[in-house]
């Protein structure tokens, strides 16, 4: 009989009994329910399909419990990203005690680029168009509904391309599933292998992608700089599938692949290290596993070896997020020379180096780019390593207010929903141009404009401002309530704020929204 750990129908049960489904909207803690679909569910799935092309991820939320957690499987040839692009997903409706299993379509890229009626209609005419080329047995070929999804979710019924939907207390045997899984799966892959990759019809030209690619054919790597909340890892991602697309035929070769940097991060994860194991007589052997850098060098460089003579070899991107939390000398080790253009595999200067564990013969390929994302309040760009400033491009992305206007139909919104998100617009451009003119702050640690974006209901915007964007003030601050109201909200009182205890205090929309328009109201700036 199956364990608690490997079986899906064991995982797929749980989460329907134990979800706390009255936390949903609330901050994210920690519950059976969360490590059941961040981590147990997602080892079951990837052991099941034996397959390591895939990628899976499990969800509850960003920050905040969820309406539908779920549990992506991905083809890094057609995204890495559950925003955008096509996948296998389990999405599960807690308050209904359903789960479905299905094909669909990430949907956050598609509403910030269209707008929610417009991405709406794109993700069910690109559903219609997909289900044409897939045959995929014992699965309904329609769109869906999630009665009880909020916010963003609401998009994942028109996504939906195939589903088959489960229901607690009636919930297959484990072999059922598992061939369900693997059926979906199946036919999802022959389809990306089928596929020329992302149309370019649903993967527009960033805004910025003239400028960006300058600098990546310049100096062969780029870092975009900015506070937090201004879509510097959105538009990485969004510039390299773009990017990828035009210059490509296909993308089997996993061309865009994403990393995190973070202090703990290493050598050994990004160029190569070693792993012990232990092996069946109970002794302990080692292997050198290489690192994603190592990885995508090796691909890049194979795809570059066969471009025959005269043709453009098809870009490798390596995006890596948070890239000034590591420590990059460590990182990058002997490699950061590598880097440089003229460096590289059959440049003018090409080095090639021994690497410091296996000994291994290392080059970095010319049809490497790497983008980097820096959020400008945890370190000024004066204070990242001086190696790294030479050799990558640097491109700024402050705040922008002109995104609301692409993002929202504020003609066709709910009156209430419309006046609440006007007054916060208004109010984040308040604050940020205090904190440029106090010079307290100074300008990287503005606050972006992706804090409010992709919210559909009152509720999700006064989140935003309680559980985002006034905590990320409070850190600025170091907990000076005082101050912070009196330089940023101009004034000695709000009710926003409990001075006494020192913290953020509790608000309704009522509150949040007199607060905001009477900050409008003393502020010297005309908005």
């Amino acid at each position: 009989m199956s364990t608690d750990y490997d079986s899906i129908f064991t995982q797929l049960e749980q989460t329907l009994a134990t979800y706390p489904t009255d936390n949903i909207g609330t901050p994210l803690s920690e519950h059976e329910a969360r490590e059941i679909v961040e981590q147990r569910l997602p080892d079951v799935v990837s052991d099941t399909l034996n397959d390591t092309d895939l990628m899976v991820k499990g969800s509850v939320g960003q920050g905040m419990w969820t309406s539908i957690p779920w549990v992506a499987i991905m083809d890094p040839r057609e995204t890495t990203s559950t925003q955008n692009g096509i996948y296998v997903v389990f999405l599960f409706e807690p308050k209904r005690g359903k789960v479905r299993l299905t094909l669909n379509q990430g949907v956050t890229d598609l509403k910030n680029e269209q707008g929610i009626t417009a991405a709406r209609e794109a993700l069910r005419s690109k559903a219609k168009e997909v289900r044409k080329d897939i045959s995929l047995d014992g699965f309904q070929a329609e769109e869906t509904t999630f009665e009880n999804a909020s916010s963003m979710p609401k998009l994942y019924g028109p996504g939906t391309i195939f589903h088959r939907t489960y229901e607690l207390g009636e919930i297959p045997d484990e072999e059922t599933l598992r061939g369900d899984l693997r059926d979906v799966v199946s036919a999802y892959k022959s389809w990306v292998s089928g596929d020329s990759g992302p149309d370019t019809e649903t993967v527009p030209k960033p805004g910025r992608a003239d400028e960006i690619l300058t600098q990546l054919r310049a100096n062969g790597q780029v870092v975009f700089h900015g506070p937090p909340g201004t879509g510097k890892t959105y538009n990485a991602r969004r510039f390299a599938r773009w990017w990828v697309n035009q210059e490509s035929k296909s993308l089997e070769n996993k061309q865009i692949r994403f990393v995190t940097f973070h202090p703990s991060f290493s050598y050994e994860d990004f160029i190569e290290g070693l792993t012990a194991k232990e092996t069946d007589n109970g002794s302990v052997s080692y292997k050198m596993d290489p690192g994603i850098f190592k990885d995508v060098c090796t691909d890049a460089k194979e795809a570059y070896r066969q471009t025959p003579e005269g043709q453009q070899a098809p870009p490798y991107v390596l995006i890596i997020d948070e890239i000034n939390r590591g420590n990059l000398a460590k990182i990058f080790g002997e490699t950061i020379t590598q880097l440089e253009l003229d460096k590289r595999l059959d440049a003018d200067e090409e080095v090639e180096l021994s690497l410091a564990h296996s000994g291994d013969p290392f080059v970095v390929p010319p049809n490497l780019y790497l983008i980097g994302t820096m959020n400008t309040a945890d370190q000024s760009i004066s204070l990242v390593d001086a190696a790294l400033r030479r050799r990558f491009g640097f491109l700024s992305f402050p705040p922008e207010y002109e995104v609301f206007e692409e993002a929202y139909d504020f003609k066709e919104m709910d009156p209430e929903l419309t006046r609440v998100l006007e007054a916060s617009i208004t109010a984040l451009e308040i604050i940020n141009r205090n904190i440029l003119d106090t010079g307290e702050l100074g300008k990287g640690k503005q606050v972006g404009h992706s804090y409010l974006l992709n919210h559909e209901s009152v509720d999700d915007v006064v989140n935003a401002w309680r559980f985002n964007i006034l905590p990320l003030l409070d850190e600025y601050y170091f907990g000076d309530i005082e101050r912070l109201q009196s330089v940023l909200f101009e004034t000695e009182s709000s009710a926003l704020f409990d001075v006494e205890r020192r913290e953020i205090d509790t608000f309704d929309r009522e509150t949040l929204l007199a607060e905001l328009e009477g900050l409008q109201t003393r502020s010297a700036y005309d908005v």
